[in-house]
């Protein structure tokens, strides 16, 4: 395949990714739509498979850790687009009960992924020592926030179990980030250090709460969704950028 072929490729993701953001925002604002809601969930775990398609295109086969992360993660947006992870839920809203299924499937995915990335880089870099010290302040430093979170905006014992678990992958992965920046960091280190970012963006979003009734929790909530989505889509390119250089060329 020539080197049209693949810009064309980088280029449709691009859009793709441009029309997601757009996709996103309008239905902020108008979160009744339910074109708009079947778009996202069209266009968020399609840019995943798309950004899949580029790299096993251009490197012939399937390299293990771009792939399987981009699988895993592809899938879960498919159950997790559209939960009160994701959007905020008017008062008196709630998901039914098969959609609650699915993100709680959709979460161990994610979680996986967060202990497959922080694992990878653990044995790829780290010395016991190392592993030890980037442990001690990666659960310190995430503890804190949790702590600071439930204390503050006091969410239910079932949103604090939910934080709980997605906690326990966010330090795994920022223990593996620290023992990468340790050694010099890689590229998968650059995806990681994004994901940590993005992933505790959301951990305070769960906590939080924030409600788009009010003038200042739009606000709020506009600053997460916009913030969380251009981390994910430089996550994403970084992620293809670990199987297929030619986006960086």
């Amino acid at each position: 395949m020539n080197t049209s072929f693949f810009f064309s490729l980088h280029f449709l993701w691009m859009l793709l990714a441009a029309a997601n953001l757009l996709i996103q925002w309008t239905h902020f604002k108008n979160d009744k739509s339910h074109s708009l809601f079947t778009a996202k969930r069209i266009t968020t775990p399609l840019l995943l498979f798309l950004a899949l398609l580029i790299v096993i295109l251009e490197t012939g086969g399937f390299p293990l850790i771009p792939c399987a992360i981009l699988v895993a993660m592809g899938i879960g947006e498919l159950g997790m687009e559209g939960s009160d992870v994701v959007q905020s839920k008017m008062e008196g809203e709630g998901e039914k009960k098969a959609d609650s299924i699915f993100v709680t499937l959709a979460g161990v995915l994610f979680l996986l992924v967060n202990i497959f990335i922080g694992g990878t880089l653990i044995m790829q870099n780290g010395e016991m020592t190392v592993i030890l010290i980037s442990l001690t302040i990666a659960a310190l430093f995430l503890f804190g926030v949790f702590y600071q979170v439930i204390r503050i905006f006091k969410p239910a014992s079932e949103t604090r179990t939910q934080m709980l678990l997605y906690l326990i992958g966010i330090v795994i992965l920022f223990t593996g980030t620290l023992a990468d920046i340790y050694t010099g960091i890689s590229t998968l280190g650059i995806a990681a250090t994004i994901l940590t970012v993005s992933d505790s963006l959301v951990l305070i979003r769960m906590g939080a709460n924030f409600r788009k009734n009010t003038a200042s929790g739009f606000r709020t909530l506009a600053f997460f969704l916009v913030s969380i989505l251009l981390l994910y889509y430089v996550y994403m390119a970084v992620l293809i950028h670990i199987g297929s250089p030619f986006v960086f060329r």
